[in-house]
């Protein structure tokens, strides 16, 4: 049963993601400094600002956007050539460590930006997840009246949207911005 199940989903995802697009681009911005101190002054010198204007170590920035045609048939309008993409821009530090630099510091600063890294992708991943799920849900929607479908499609459309940016600000605020995943500059001695 479970592999029917599995073959079913494999189908559904593949129809759909023909028509889900995403756009991701990795922003980095240069981290200086020779001690643990140093760079965290530059990283908060330099870091993105959020979308509250704070300066913070990584961020994520998504945009879903869908489009759709519409077919009538038989007093039915329905949703037609449902796209959905996903752009999402992504700022990391990166540090050039000098030629003379500790090798511990070289070490901790690989751990903190793979963590960074890693809480970053799974922001991208939840506006992929969004994008994929509008298609899902608002592909083939009807209703007796085009004007009433495009609205319904709409506020189906910012639920969804909704409910993904909740996931966000929920998944930062459980892992305190990746610092439960060791996304921590400088690292707990």
């Amino acid at each position: 049963m479970l592999s029917g199940c599995a073959a079913m989903h494999a189908a559904t995802e593949r129809r759909f993601g023909e028509q889900v697009t995403s756009n991701v681009e990795y922003e980095y911005y240069t981290v200086t400094g020779s001690t643990a101190t140093a760079i965290l002054r530059s990283i908060r010198a330099n870091g993105p600002k959020n979308a509250s204007g704070r300066r913070v170590m990584g961020y994520t920035a998504w945009n879903v956007k869908w489009r759709y045609g519409k077919r009538s048939n038989h007093g039915l309008c329905r949703l037609a050539n449902f796209r959905a993409s996903a752009d999402v821009t992504i700022w990391l530090p990166r540090w050039q460590p000098g030629h003379d630099a500790p090798e511990v510091l070289v070490h901790q600063w690989r751990q903190f930006i793979s963590a960074l890294e890693q809480h970053e992708n799974q922001h991208r991943d939840n506006a992929i997840a969004a994008a994929h799920e509008l298609v899902r849900e608002l592909y083939g929607m009807s209703s007796f009246s085009c004007d009433a479908l495009d609205r319904l499609a709409e506020l189906k459309a910012e639920k969804i949207l909704d409910r993904h940016q909740d996931w966000d600000r929920e998944y930062d605020d459980e892992t305190g911005h990746g610092l439960t995943e060791g996304a921590r500059w400088p690292p707990q001695s």
